[in-house]
């Protein structure tokens, strides 16, 4: 755009010389010659004439490419603008249930936590606990009652996320059943884990899952609800599987690699 703008100015600028110089010659030529002065009298508007008239299409054109561009960045501002409302007002308020189980995503849930961040990039946590709440206890809990009662507990959710044990609590205080002890692995992938877990399935007990999804860090909470007999291991995911529930966590094996679990039940 800049090199356009500049070629339109060489040319306006010779134009201009190229007039003056018309100019100059019929104001210079001697007046005691009536055929001289004729001359450069019929001569100077054809010349002048169409240069004014080009000079004012360029011109024009110049305008409407400016203004065009601004109308354009105009446009571009208030899109931004109202997608930055849109993400700002959006929330979880709408849960999906199935099989009895009601699920949250918190992707596109920009929710505050109090310690910075929102639910859609650090809150898989309290999007999981408010799940697990919901299905068991009470179907009003949401993401965002989650959070607030971390807030107001002054349990730790922000950027770094949040505490399998401070989750563990939260579901507790609701009325919900969990384990004694909170199991610990080691990275571990899931042919390893199925065997110290799938036997509690039996006895009507889930499992609240911690794993990294990537080599050094990437860790998420999920909520296991089943394992089939090829050894996949089914949950529901508020990140990946927010378009299947329930969402197949094997599907980027060997990733995830299990950290820690708690077992849930009504």
């Amino acid at each position: 755009m800049n090199k356009k703008i500049f070629s339109v100015n060489l040319i306006i600028f010779l134009l201009l010389i190229l007039n003056c110089f018309y100019f100059k010659i019929y104001a210079q030529e001697p007046t005691n010659t009536n055929s001289i002065n004729l001359k450069y009298f019929e001569l100077t508007p054809i010349i002048i004439s169409p240069t004014n008239i080009l000079l004012n299409n360029i011109i024009n054109k110049q305008n409407n490419i400016i203004n065009n561009k601004q109308n354009e960045n105009n446009q571009s501002n208030n899109n931004q603008q109202k997608q930055n409302n849109d993400d700002n007002n959006q929330t979880n308020s709408f849960p999906k249930i199935n099989n009895g189980l009601i699920y949250y995503t918190q992707y596109g849930n920009y929710y505050k936590l109090p310690n910075g961040c929102t639910i859609h990039s650090a809150g898989c946590g309290p999007t999981t606990s408010a799940m697990i709440i919901a299905s068991y206890v009470d179907k009003s809990i949401t993401p965002e009652k989650v959070v607030d009662y971390f807030a107001k507990n002054r349990y730790y959710a922000g950027c770094r996320g949040t505490s399998i044990y401070d989750n563990k609590t939260v579901i507790e205080s609701f009325g919900v059943k969990t384990s004694a002890d909170v199991m610990s692995f080691s990275l571990e992938e899931s042919d390893k884990v199925i065997p110290l877990i799938k036997n509690y399935l039996k006895a009507g007990w889930k499992f609240f899952a911690l794993a990294n999804f990537k080599e050094n860090g990437g860790g998420h909470f999920f909520w296991i609800v089943d394992i089939d007999d090829n050894g996949n291991i089914w949950a529901y995911d508020s990140w990946y599987g927010r378009n299947s529930q329930p969402f197949n966590e094997n599907t980027y094996y060997p990733f995830p690699k299990y950290r820690k679990i708690f077992k849930v039940r009504k």
